[in-house]
């Protein structure tokens, strides 16, 4: 479906009955015994910080469950971890996170459109490369307050391009891994590939 090319008022719609499910997803018990199982299975937590954009649906794009991803927004994915609110917000997750046992990884995000660069982010002025910029900005001040040895806390730089949902993943090294051009046998690799991106 091309959601981004119809008139806004169906993509409100849309916008509003994808709440709607989602919502009555989330409530079901069901929903609930499978976040809790998944939640015991798997050790890392994911927090996300990305644009309050309302294409930037993480979940939906990668196909995780609802209600896993702990999303933290601003104008423009625009955050300073020095903000005394923010910073407090953050460093209680990641105890809380931490003292249950768990590992956190941060997925600092910004948004571009491979097809016209005014459906980009309007927060940076539709300039992807100062999106990307600060992105790794955010990523080292993660880092500071956290650590850079990434064995509790790790700040993953992600692109994430609204044409396609499909993420980005930047390495250490300024290499990128785009998502959406992998083929299925490209996917029988992908940990190998993550490994070489992210040492």
């Amino acid at each position: 479906m091309d959601i981004h090319g119809k008139p806004i008022e169906e993509r409100i719609e849309w916008l509003f009955g994808l709440a709607d499910r989602h919502s009555a997803i989330f409530r079901s018990p069901e929903a609930w015994l499978a976040r809790e199982r998944y939640l015991a299975e798997h050790p890392t937590a994911i927090a996300v910080l990305k644009c309050m954009d309302g294409r930037i649906n993480i979940p939906v794009a990668t196909n995780t469950p609802v209600g896993l991803l702990m999303p933290f927004r601003n104008l423009g994915g625009i955050f300073d971890l020095g903000w005394p609110h923010l910073g407090e917000v953050l460093a209680h997750h990641v105890q809380r996170v931490v003292n249950a046992g768990r590992h956190v990884v941060f997925l600092v995000t910004y948004h571009y459109s491979q097809g016209d660069p005014r459906r980009g982010c309007a927060g940076f002025q539709y300039d992807t490369a100062a999106a990307i910029a600060h992105t790794y900005e955010i990523r080292r001040q993660v880092e500071h307050i956290f650590g850079t040895d990434h064995s509790t806390v790790y700040p993953l730089v992600c692109g994430f391009e609204t044409d396609e949902d499909a993420l980005v993943i930047h390495g250490t090294a300024g290499d990128r891994l785009d998502l959406s051009t992998l083929t299925s046998t490209d996917r029988a690799t992908l940990e190998l590939r993550l490994a070489a991106l992210l040492p």
